[in-house]
């Protein structure tokens, strides 16, 4: 199998393999499906854990790749949770550069995502709490890096890496970064949907995330970004440019 020899010198994208049974074998749906989880299998079975590129955490991080232990530690529980977050995505063309499959050796970060704080409680258990509980709701960002490093002893790196976890699970969830609404969008809206950080799990997360990194200091930008699901309430700006009279919105 290509994919599995290509492990030899590289990592291997779920896009790279999905897009090629889409184009190269026309797959779709259950079959599409059950190919994309063998292959998976395969990677496993030849010594491959999926990973993220460290590439956005770059300025804190010292590493290539990222272990992403929280697709399990099985090959069929991983291939399932991986599956599930593709469809979840829900886009016509969704980003599947996000999952690779590479051979761990010493420029791979593992991040312990099972580590157990002070309390025994594993990180694993608490992040999948924090996001079942709170994503009903309107979430500061602040409110989730204080409740990492209160709960979790995290070097910087650490930190940034599940800040941008979770806020890539919050938008699989449909939710999206937001700010307060002012005048006079105000009298109508509550909310606006901050389009700028992106239209994917992936660069929203890796955006905000490298905002943060260059205004470590600035707190009122910081406490500017909240996260919730769009209602009636939101004012989603899906065009914008900037005139001599202020900025130009049209809206769905």
């Amino acid at each position: 199998m290509e994919n599995v020899n290509s492990l030899a010198y590289d990592a291997v994208s779920l896009g790279q393999f999905l897009v090629d049974f889409q184009s190269s074998f026309f797959l779709s749906g259950d079959e599409l499906i059950y190919y994309v989880k063998v292959t998976i299998y395969e990677l496993w079975n030849h010594g491959a854990k999926p990973v993220m590129g460290a590439g956005g955490l770059e300025k804190t991080s010292p590493y290539d790749w990222i272990l992403q232990e929280q697709y399990g530690s099985a090959k069929e529980e991983v291939a399932d949770n991986i599956i599930k977050e593709w469809l979840l995505q829900k886009d016509p063309e969704p980003n599947l550069w996000e999952v690779w499959f590479y051979i761990p050796d010493e420029y791979c970060f593992n991040p312990d995502y099972y580590q157990r704080n002070k309390g025994g409680v594993c990180l694993a258990t608490w992040i999948e709490k924090f996001i079942k509980e709170k994503s009903k709701n309107i979430i500061l960002l602040p409110q989730i890096i204080t409740e990492l490093q209160n709960n979790f002893d995290l070097l910087q790196y650490q930190l940034d890496y599940f800040v941008c976890m979770i806020i890539k699970r919050l938008y699989y969830q449909g939710l999206r970064p937001v700010m307060k609404a002012e005048f006079p969008l105000s009298d109508q809206y509550q909310w606006i949907v901050q389009i700028q950080y992106g239209l994917s799990a992936n660069d929203v997360s890796l955006r905000i995330i490298k905002k943060w990194q260059e205004s470590r200091k600035n707190s009122l930008y910081i406490k500017s970004i909240y996260f919730c699901i769009p209602d009636k309430n939101c004012f989603i700006p899906i065009d914008y440019e900037e005139k001599t009279d202020g900025w130009s919105f049209v809206i769905f």
